[in-house]
C-alpha cells in the first residue's frame, strides 16, 4: 500500500503563508521574474487567515506539488513538521485556585507525580477523562 500524499493541513497555514512569502522574496527560491511567482504571491497577499482555511491549505498544497521543485517541497514539509512537533509540545500557562493547586501538590508530596503537569496527567488517568 503507498503512503498518503502529504498534505498541507488549515493548522499549518499560517506558517505555510509565512514561509511562502519569505521564500518568493528568495531570488534563489523562485524566480522573480517568473509570472507563476508572481501570480501566487497576488493570491498569497489575499488570503484572509481567518476565513476558509480548509480551502485555501488545499489551493497552497496543489500550487506546491506542482511549482515547487522537490527540493524545496521537502524543505517546506520539514518546516511544517518541525512546527507541528514545536506546537505540540508547547508548554501551556494555566491559572488554579489554592485548592486546586493543592490537590496536585499533594499528588507530587506523595510520590505519585513528580510535577503539577504529572499530576494532572495521574488524575487523568485514575479518571479516565479523554
Amino acid at each position: 500500500m503507498t503512503r498518503p500524499k502529504y498534505k498541507i493541513t488549515a493548522s499549518d497555514l499560517p506558517f505555510v503563508h509565512a514561509y511562502l512569502l519569505r521564500a518568493l522574496e528568495d531570488s534563489h527560491y523562485i524566480e522573480q521574474g517568473n509570472s507563476v511567482a508572481y501570480q501566487f504571491r497576488q493570491f498569497l497577499n489575499r488570503i484572509d487567515l481567518d476565513d476558509d482555511v480548509e480551502h485555501d491549505a488545499e489551493i497552497l498544497n496543489r500550487w506546491c506539488e506542482k511549482y515547487l521543485s522537490t527540493n524545496q517541497w521537502n524543505r517546506l514539509k520539514v518546516s511544517i513538521r518541525k512546527m507541528r512537533y514545536r506546537q505540540s509540545n508547547k508548554d501551556v500557562t494555566i491559572t488554579l485556585k489554592p485548592e486546586a493547586h493543592a490537590v496536585l501538590q499533594r499528588l507530587i508530596d506523595d510520590g505519585k507525580a513528580s510535577s503539577l503537569s504529572d499530576a494532572v496527567l495521574w488524575l487523568n488517568q485514575k479518571t479516565k477523562i479523554t
